[in-house]
């Protein structure tokens, strides 16, 4: 799927319509954006197709203390909020729901999305984390530039998480529970995270590694790893590894 994703991707940028911001050493693709025009026509062109609502500021149509939303029949939902105008979102007007993005932070999730991204939206409180460990159907689950404290054993539930991103911007202690995720196929680590103890050779299904500490699960579980393509490792640490 996504060798799909990328052929795809790699059109639309020949065609102009996708701009290229950054590669990696061996040039394959890692950020892109889109033009101000594009984006107000995908974005019309969601609406109207009923693919995407975007809701923020003028779309919101209750009072600022209200945690209802609107009742949108598509699947996708993304947030837009300054600090004073989120509040704890009920969603259970909402059961068709499968992928929300957020651009605002603490607000209460839906039991049935399999995408959910958290990037950039500051600091998480352990509630709201305690709640996305109960979303069985999670798929994606992004927390780049996010800032929190301990990843909560909760998080071990998500058994058909496929990628989870902790690529977060303050310290991180994560307790040893992702080894029980084991349709994960993409995770990112952050050098702000405790990673060298982890326990990752159950992850059989792993094809990217990125970002964890040198420790003892190189010798113990890097051989169970046979799906890997792609596999970053940061020496933090002098002592040997046993």
């Amino acid at each position: 799927m996504e060798d799909i994703g990328e052929k795809f991707l790699v059109e639309l940028i020949d065609r102009c319509m996708v701009v290229v911001e950054k590669t990696d050493l061996m040039r394959r693709i890692r950020r892109c954006r889109i033009l101000n025009l594009m984006r107000d026509l995908c974005t019309e062109k969601a609406n109207t197709e009923n693919f995407l609502q975007k809701l923020g500021g003028n779309q919101w149509s209750g009072s600022e203390s209200s945690s209802a939303i609107p009742d949108y029949k598509c699947r996708r939902h993304a947030f837009h909020f300054n600090g004073e105008r989120y509040a704890n979102f009920t969603l259970s007007s909402t059961p068709h729901l499968r992928t929300l993005l957020y651009f605002c932070p603490n607000s209460m999730v839906h039991n049935l999305l399999r995408v959910l991204n958290f990037e950039g939206v500051g600091r998480l409180e352990m509630k709201m984390l305690l709640e996305v460990g109960k979303l069985m159907c999670l798929r994606f689950l992004g927390l780049m530039n996010s800032e929190i404290e301990v990843l909560p054993p909760s998080i071990g539930n998500l058994g058909r998480l496929q990628t989870l991103d902790l690529r977060v911007s303050t310290n991180m202690y994560v307790r040893d529970v992702i080894w029980k995720m084991k349709q994960l196929r993409h995770l990112y680590i952050s050098e702000w995270c405790n990673s060298k103890d982890l326990r990752v050779g159950t992850l059989r299904n792993l094809q990217t590694l990125d970002g964890i500490e040198a420790g003892p699960w190189i010798t113990k579980d890097l051989g169970n790893l046979s799906k890997l393509r792609k596999l970053g490792i940061c020496m933090l640490y002098l002592d040997p590894i046993s």
